[in-house]
């Protein structure tokens, strides 16, 4: 096995994400309290409803990160919207309709954790649609300086009554897209009167018109929320179905709680997973289905002819088969599941540093751990192999980059100890793939596993 030492280079390009609306948490816990529904939600969310604004609130910045408990991209990409969106306009209005439909599905069909994540994911996009550079096109140091510049202390909607925004999921959708432009000139007014003012300023100053922003994002966060739940909460007029089970799969050892992923096939339902296993669909289509399920450490699975009938509870509990390299961290290895886009498999994206390059899902490696990569090629050619280490998982600023030799694994790597984490105690590798053809074409099995110490 050969042991790598290397210097790195870095990768000077940004993920073309960018800077974050600074109170994105305030916004949403404005919205949170205002709510006139409020008691109801909290007890169906329990837990959740915090985090709705301390945390899932965020999800869109988060795109292709594995985080403690789950995977962002499972709240981010789906068949209906199976790519990353800016969240600039006016790209970011490809995002209303797909997830608010989602979001009000994860309501009704998933649980209270998976419906707050999706949630969470909708009011970042709404949340970004409304920041003053964000309806202007502006990027540099003055578009953080145009959203972040503003006085949090002084984001509370006292006396505000959201509003529904329709009584039938198609007329709450069409009344969220008419908030959405107004909203958008809302802000766009104020972004074109302070943006001469900030130019002039080297230091921060809390800017009025940058508040006057944010209330209005929180107004109409607050409808929203309102509005979603309301609709999503009511009962059914017509029996679903339930799918249901427990399943015996842990993540390895040392790794995230992520949980195990489900995704019907032909159809935006999915959900995770809780840490014991357990998972529930509720108020479902009646059908026959094709269901997947995805789970780090683990084989694929794929289970056909599901039947599921009205007011009928199934109960789908299949032994997962562990990948045949124990403590395997590489997402999709075999890249098999095909839920989101039926040309490229799930957990692997076009590498966006450099054409003809697949890039794995970021496996999150404690600092200073040594990981060991193993490749299983499709024929006698062997492509290349490269891996990258990030200090963000949702940027390619300050990132690393590595070339195996692919004539000589399994091999050993640690990460370079001058990288700096962005999130405390933790770096992000990815595993690159040297290939314009579809990925399973050249490579049969892709693993990372940790090193012992």
């Amino acid at each position: 096995m050969l042991r790598l030492t290397f210097v790195m280079c870095v990768v000077a390009m940004t993920s073309g994400r960018c800077l974050a609306w600074g109170p994105h948490s305030e916004i949403t816990a404005a919205a949170l309290a205002v709510l006139p529904d409020k008691i109801a939600i909290k007890k169906y969310l329990g837990a959740e409803f915090v985090r709705l604004s301390k945390d899932y609130c965020w999800m869109g910045d988060w795109q292709e990160a594995v985080r403690p408990d789950h995977y962002a991209d499972d709240y981010l990409l789906f068949p209906s919207s199976p790519r990353q969106v800016s969240h600039m306009h006016p790209h970011v209005r490809k995002t209303y309709a797909p997830f608010f439909r989602r979001a009000m599905q994860a309501i009704r069909t998933e649980s209270p954790r998976n419906a707050a994540r999706w949630v969470g994911s909708l009011l970042h996009f709404v949340q970004d649609a409304g920041s003053p550079p964000h309806t202007t096109g502006i990027g540099g140091a003055l578009h953080g300086k145009m959203e972040q510049w503003v006085d949090e202390s002084k984001l509370n909607l006292d006396g505000y009554e959201p509003k529904l925004l329709g009584k039938t999921d198609e007329e709450a959708l069409q009344g969220f897209e008419e908030r959405m432009v107004e909203l958008h000139d809302f802000s766009k007014r104020r972004a074109e009167k302070l943006k001469p003012i900030v130019e002039k300023l080297d230091q921060r100053e809390n800017q009025p018109l940058e508040l006057e922003c944010a209330l209005e994002v929180a107004r109409v966060t607050a409808d929203l929320v309102h509005t979603l739940f309301t609709l999503g909460l009511k009962p059914s007029a017509m029996p679903g179905a339930i799918l249901e089970g427990k399943l015996n799969a842990s993540p390895p050892t040392g790794y995230a709680t992520v949980p195990v992923k489900l995704m019907i096939e032909g159809t935006d339902y999915s959900t995770t997973a809780d840490v014991d296993g357990r998972y529930r669909f509720h108020n479902l289509p009646p059908g026959r289905y094709t269901v997947w399920l995805l789970a780090t450490g683990y084989e694929a699975e794929r289970m056909k002819d599901v039947l599921l009938k009205a007011g009928d509870t199934t109960v789908l509990e299949p032994k997962l088969k562990p990948d045949p390299v124990a403590g395997n961290l590489v997402r999709n290895p075999r890249f098999a599941v095909r839920w989101t886009l039926p040309n490229q498999p799930d957990a692997w994206t076009r590498d966006p540093a450099k054409p003809g390059r697949w890039a794995s899902a970021p496996i999150r490696v404690p600092v200073g751990q040594g990981c060991s990569v193993r490749i299983d090629f499709a024929g006698e050619n062997r492509p290349g192999v490269s891996l990258r280490w990030r200090t963000n998982p949702s940027s390619l600023s300050d990132s690393r980059e590595v070339s195996l030799d692919s004539t000589n694994l399994p091999a050993e790597i640690l990460p370079d100890p001058a990288l700096k984490p962005f999130e405390k105690g933790y770096l992000f590798l990815e595993v690159l793939l040297h290939t314009n053809r579809s990925p399973d074409e050249a490579f049969r099995h892709v693993a990372v596993v940790f090193s012992k110490k």
